[in-house]
Formats: C-alpha cells, structure tokens, sequence
C-alpha cells in the first residue's frame, strides 16, 4: 500500500491518538498528550558514480535537524557510500528519526535475462527472452525491446544503460535444430500408369496435401495408384535428436559383497522428476545366469520387464525403459526367475552395505531415493545411464510430381539438360544434337501453365528460358519435339 488510512495508538493511561492518511515507508514519532511527526522520509535515488556528489534533503518546516554525520541543516551534501538519517524536532519539542537512506557508489546493475520456453528446439520454434527492468536495452541481434524472440541458432546478451556506465548479462545459449527437407524426385509415364516417386531423408511421410491430408505412404519410395492426369504428392521428413546422456547412482560397489539370506530379492526406489529412459545399469556378480529385471511402480505393478543373460563378474545390462514423471517406482529382479535360474529368490547380484548415500538426484531427471532394506543399503544397479526424450523436428513438406505424359516416348539419354537447378531468373535448355522444332512448356504444381514456347533446335547452341516474375518452388519442365519427350523437376528461388 502506498497509504494508511489511520493508525490508531492507545496509551497507558486510556488517552488515544489518530493519525490519518499517512504515507508509506516512513516512521512515524507519537508522543502521548498530542506531540506526533510524519514524512520525515529521505527520497532517492540514492547513487553516486565516481567523482559525484548527492544531495540529501530532509523535508522543510522543522525547528532542528540533526544528521547521523553530524551536520545540522535542513540539506547536506554526501560524495561517499553508506547509511544516512536526519533526526527533526518541531516546535513542540517532538523528534522523529528518518529511515536510513543506504548510498551505493557505482552499483552493479548487470541485468540478468529468463527464458520463457525451451533453449533447445526444432527449426520453426522460437523462445521468448526477457531482461530485467532497465531505461534501454541493446541486445546482441540488435533488437532493442526489453523482449525478444529468439528464433535462430546463437549466443543472446542483452546490454543496458545502468546509472553510472553499461552492463551486459550473462550470455544466454539458444539451440536451433535443424528440420531439413527431403528431396524429392517424381516420375513421367502415360496415363493409366502407376509411377514411382523417390526421396531421400530421414522417416519419411508421404501425403495427398501440402498440409493436413491423408498419409499414403512411409519410406524413401512411394508408388502411386494408376493415374490418368498428374498428380502431385507431398513428402516431409523427421529428424531425431537423441537427449543427452547423463550418469547417476553409486558407481561402484563398496562393502559387503551380497546380502546373507537367500530368500532376499530387495530394490531401489526411485522417483522419475521428467521423461526419461534408463538406457542401462551395471551390475556384479559371482553367478552367471539368467535374471529378469523388472520396473514397477508404486502398488508393485510390473510396468516393464528385460530378461538378460548376466556373465559372470561386471557387466552392463541394457533396459531401454521409458520413465514417465511419479513417485516411488521400484528396481528389482524377479523372483520367479531367479528361483528357475539360479536355485535362489535372491538374484545374487552385490549390494553396497557402505558408502550409501541418498539420495542420489541427476539433473530433474531421476532421484534414487532408498531401498526396501533401508537407507543404509544400495541393491544390485550401478551406474544408472539415464537420457533424456529425444527431439523429433518435423520439415515442410515438399512436392514430388508424377507427370501422365500424352503417350509419346521417353528419351533421356541424348543430350538433352536444363541447367542450373535450382534456377533463379534464366534456365539455359541444352538441346544436344537434336533439330528441329521443340515446344517447351514450364507447369506450377498445379498443373498452371506459366511459360510456353516454341524453339527452333541447333545443334550445339542453347536455349534461355525467362524466369522473371515467377514464385520460388518446385515447377515441371516439358520439353517435346518429333524426336524428344522429357519431363523434368526445376527449383527455382
């Protein structure tokens, strides 16, 4: 609140004063009998830079002033850090001490930044990057709003104006992942034709549309149905970007090397803080043989289960078990198994009886919290290796055509190019040793003639094809004469 609307002070002796509409922030003097002093308050901003100096004024219409410095006027002049106060009497004998005003002398005012979203994400994405209040901002890409949205790959400081000089913040790191296109190539054949269109990528999709649509196909090949007019397909490719690995748990065994009974089958307990995978532990043992690890959750539910041939010695089991966030999951063996395998309910792998220390948390991923046995003991897996959730970064899709010619023949092999590809405002069409005339028409991937003409063939000399004023994609060249049909995919950008 920056007011009260009254302060009410009951004496000893029964008497009562009210003060009303004080401001905030200050102390305020009541002497019983009505002697009482507000707004002796010192107002800021209290800092200096070097060489400086600041005047602290107290607030007028007293009899006496009476600084911590010693000085006895209404104003004094400070050039050095510290706390300063004024005690002021009134005319009736009433004092009031002013709350300290602390002076700081070229302060540090670095700013700092939050990021609100990931640092880490698929091309497309963005993260809002905000500094602390300041006067003026100047980031490292030249924005100058006290937020931005970062979107590309890089190292983002933001800079202010502080009072006695500039200061930069810590560098903030974004991460940009790639989601590059497939490419693609599409295929020529006369109408009732059933073509195969190619692309190479990573998990590819093929689709009916450029966005929503039906999936029709999966893979670097698609073969579509008869076609009688030409079609074009959409393909996209997904990238995936393992998490990060990272490491938690006792790393090596300490103490006692197994537990003495052997109708004893014990676990770690553990809570999942994020998704997660535990890739793998380690594991010791003086008896090979078959054991079957088992997570479960908190009721003693099996949620996944890995049967492993475990040698004899030291060795790393691989699990592969997705974690989802919760409390009190438990890592064991199974009994059963164990009974079949090796004669005994307990899976004889060693625990640590010394050293233990929970609980042991890796980065907000997984927290190894106790045993069924007790804090004082650490069951069987060693050396959790735990990732992260991978990132899928999904690309725009792109168009693949499959082209139902007229029926004439196909010839690919004499001579005839178009180059370069991908195009910008000239395609040069190289005719080989053909002569004659030639028609050559350019189709959008809607089928929209958007250049058509006519050429007359020689032998050795090339042909320009004006691309100016056209949109950057993907667009089908025809080229036809008497002795020639081609179709080919042209980029332009």
């Amino acid at each position: 609140y920056t007011s009260v609307d009254s302060a009410v002070v009951w004496f000893p002796s029964g008497t009562t004063t009210v003060l009303t509409n004080l401001a905030s922030n200050q102390f305020v003097t009541v002497v019983e009998g009505g002697c009482s002093i507000s707004g002796n308050t010192l107002t800021g901003p209290f800092i200096l830079c070097t060489g400086q100096t600041l005047n602290l004024n107290a607030a007028s219409g007293f009899a006496t002033y009476d600084w911590s410095t010693g000085a006895t006027t209404q104003s004094i002049v400070v050039s050095t850090a510290g706390a300063y106060n004024v005690q002021v009497t009134d005319g009736n004998g009433c004092s009031n001490i002013s709350p300290s005003a602390t002076i700081l002398v070229n302060p540090d005012e670095t700013p700092s930044v939050t990021a609100t979203g990931e640092l880490e994400f698929c091309e497309g994405g963005a993260v809002m990057l905000t500094s602390s209040p300041a006067n003026s901002y100047s980031w490292s890409d030249g924005s100058t709003t006290q937020s931005i949205s970062a979107t590309v790959s890089g190292s983002y400081v933001v800079t202010i104006q502080g009072t006695c000089g500039l200061f930069s913040s810590t560098a903030i790191q974004v991460d940009v992942l790639n989601a590059p296109e497939p490419v693609g190539t599409g295929a020529t054949g006369p109408s009732g034709s059933q073509l195969l269109l190619t692309a190479t990528g990573d998990s590819l999709t093929w689709y009916d549309q450029q966005t929503g649509g039906s999936v029709v196909g999966n893979g670097n090949n698609f073969t579509t149905p008869p076609l009688t007019t030409t079609t074009t397909y959409w393909v996209e490719s997904v990238t995936d970007y393992p998490g990060a690995i990272a490491y938690t748990g006792m790393t090596y065994h300490q103490g006692t090397l197994y537990s003495g009974g052997v109708n004893t089958n014990s676990n770690i307990i553990f809570d999942v803080l994020a998704p997660s995978i535990l890739v793998s532990v380690k594991v010791y043992t003086d008896t090979p043989g078959n054991r079957e690890v088992q997570l479960l959750d908190n009721t003693g539910a099996v949620l996944n289960s890995q049967l492993v041939n475990i040698p004899l010695d030291t060795s790393r089991v691989t699990l592969n078990f997705p974690l989802a966030p919760g409390t009190g999951y438990q890592l064991t063996t199974n009994a059963a198994v164990n009974v079949t395998s090796l004669g005994t309910v307990t899976p004889r792998l060693q625990r640590s009886s010394q050293g233990v220390l929970y609980p042991y948390t890796l980065s907000n991923l997984v927290s190894l919290t106790g045993s069924n046995q007790g804090a004082g003991f650490y069951y069987y897996f060693y050396d959790w290796e735990v990732q992260e959730p991978s990132y899928y970064c999904v690309s725009d899709r792109v168009p693949v055509v499959a082209d139902i010619t007229t029926g004439i023949a196909v010839n690919q092999t004499d001579g005839v190019s178009a180059y370069p590809n991908p195009a910008h405002e000239t395609l040069f069409i190289h005719t080989g040793d053909l002569s004659g005339k030639m028609n050559i028409s350019l189709t959008d991937v809607s089928g929209r003639v958007v250049r058509n003409l006519t050429i007359e063939c020689t032998p050795g000399v090339n042909e320009e094809l004006s691309l100016k004023g056209l949109a950057s994609g993907i667009y089908n060249l025809k080229l036809e004469s008497s002795q020639h049909s081609s179709v080919r995919q042209v980029m332009i950008r």
